[in-house]
């Protein structure tokens, strides 16, 4: 009897399961590879999207003007008197804008123990308004001069970003940063001071509101 025969198709068909099964096994492995890519992907693109320090600072310019232009009504209507003296923007650790806190601050000449302010929330514009001693909140204040005030929060926090802001951020439990618009220094130029407050310590840039460049406190 030849055994050489059959034990030839035995190894042949041997050889070809496992070439299936190999097939098989690297073909699933890059579908698996290919799916965690995608999923990383959108992951990425989500937290880019939900970041302020990636999202476009043009899309909050119509959010701010419509949000000043009726803090300005409301002030007027609370005192003919009132002018724009500071803004104050809150946002968390994660940098959401779904957090932002925006308090547009007035004083008037004829009330100088009294700030006149408006908070409005990112999340519903709604907004709160209240008289608040000078002593307890932001202290006395020059009025603005608007003209020097060239762009939004949301470049401030980028050039700070760009300007320390990022680096102290890779070393520090962030929980959140405070950005305030008002006349500060011994010129008493327009700045932006941008606080970031991390668990036991605390940074600072100040920026020009015209220029956008770093300002010494």
């Amino acid at each position: 009897m030849n055994f050489r025969q059959p034990a030839i198709y035995i190894i042949i068909f041997v050889s070809l399961v496992i070439a299936l099964g190999w097939s098989y096994y690297t073909k699933k492995k890059d579908n698996t590879k290919t799916a965690t890519n995608t999923t990383t992907t959108q992951q990425t693109t989500q937290e880019k999207i939900s970041n302020l320090t990636n999202i476009d600072p043009a899309d909050f310019d119509s959010i701010t003007k419509e949000t000043y232009t009726i803090a300005s009504s409301k002030s007027l209507e609370a005192n003919s008197g009132n002018k724009l003296a500071a803004i104050e923007v809150k946002v968390d650790g994660n940098l959401s804008p779904d957090t932002i806190l925006t308090k547009y601050v007035f004083n008037s000449s004829d009330d100088t123990e009294n700030n006149w302010i408006i908070s409005f929330s990112g999340k519903s514009n709604k907004y709160i308004r209240m008289l608040t001693p000078v002593k307890d909140f932001m202290g006395t204040l020059s009025p603005m001069n608007t003209k020097a005030w060239k762009y939004n929060f949301v470049t401030a926090l980028q050039l700070a970003e760009k300007n320390g802001g990022l680096a102290w951020r890779e070393n520090q439990k962030l929980k959140g940063v405070k950005l305030t618009l008002k006349h500060a220094g011994k010129k008493m130029w327009l700045v932006w001071i941008v606080e970031y407050e991390g668990q036991s310590d605390k940074m600072t840039v100040q920026l020009d509101a015209n220029s956008g460049r770093v300002v010494e406190e």
